[in-house]
This record gives structure tokens, sequence and C-alpha cells, in this order.
């Protein structure tokens, strides 16, 4: 489901900081910084305007009872050009393909909005984000134009950009 607004922000709120405090201590086995997930997660949360229609999108998942179980982010990071964000899949639920179709939806989402590329950044040490994005034809890039990430990440993360046709 796309949500045109934020209207479960609770939800919204719960499962940013789940990724974020999942994301966090990945990065510090890297060497990486060692980010507070509740600052992370309240400004994801005040800057969700960005991933929101019409230059955005946020994708939730629920399970057949309702509970918010996924979530992936996009935003237009250049013209004609869309960068996925926060793909989490709370750890019951990995394995199970929600995160290929939550990343397929929101591609599918960036081509109805006439974007021609797609970017995407993932830690090295997320193996499983790597092999996802590389299943779906993502190819290693420089980093690229609209990252907006802190500089001291840069050496923790592969940026990534999709090679097939978007269209």
């Amino acid at each position: 489901t796309f949500v045109e607004e934020t209207a479960d922000r609770d939800a919204l709120a719960e499962i940013t900081h789940r990724y974020y405090s999942f994301m966090a201590p990945k990065l510090v086995a890297m060497g990486g910084p060692n980010f507070n997930p509740d600052d992370l997660g309240a400004d994801t949360l005040r800057e969700i305007s960005v991933f929101l229609p019409p230059s955005g999108r946020v994708a939730l998942a629920h399970d057949a009872a309702g509970r918010l179980v996924g979530c992936g982010m996009m935003r237009t990071c250049a013209p004609g050009a869309v960068e996925l964000k926060r793909l989490f899949v709370l750890p019951e639920c990995q394995g199970s393909g929600l995160g290929r179709r939550l990343v397929e939806a929101r591609l599918e989402e960036a081509r109805g909005m006439g974007m021609t590329h797609a970017y995407a950044d993932a830690f090295k040490n997320n193996v499983p984000m790597q092999k996802l994005y590389e299943t779906l034809g993502f190819e290693p890039c420089e980093r690229y134009e609209g990252f907006d990430e802190d500089d001291e990440l840069t050496e923790c993360v592969i940026y990534r950009r999709l090679t097939r046709e978007m269209s």
C-alpha cells in the first residue's frame, strides 16, 4: 500500500525506529559513526514530506492481521531519477520475498511518475540487501547526484544504479 500522507504516524514511527535500531549496529561494525536510532527516526518523520507525493512515495506492507511488517521509501533525487530508501522488513518476515516486492512496487511507482533512473545504497556489510539489489539489475556506481546522507557514510555504503530499462 502506498500512502498519500502519514495517516498512521505511530506505526510508521515504530517501524522507522526498528529500521534504525537494526541498521545502526551494522554501521558501527564497519567503523562508521554511532548514530542514535531515536534521533534518526525523528529526523525521518520530520522530513517525511520528501517521501510523499508528488515527489516521493512511502510503501507500507501489512500482514493478514493488519500489523505493519515492512516499509520502503522513495524520493526524487535528480530530474528523472528516484532514490530508494529505508527498505525494512521485520526480522520475523525476512526471507518471505516481501523486501523484493517492496522494491518492485516502488520501481513500478517510479515508472508511473515518469522516472527513467533509480538509485539505491546499502551498507557494505548488509549482504542480503546487496544481493537483492544485484538480482534486480542494480549495479555498483559512484556516489550519485542527490545523495543526501552524511559524507561520513560514503566509505560504508555501496551506491547502486538500476541498469535495466525503467520505462
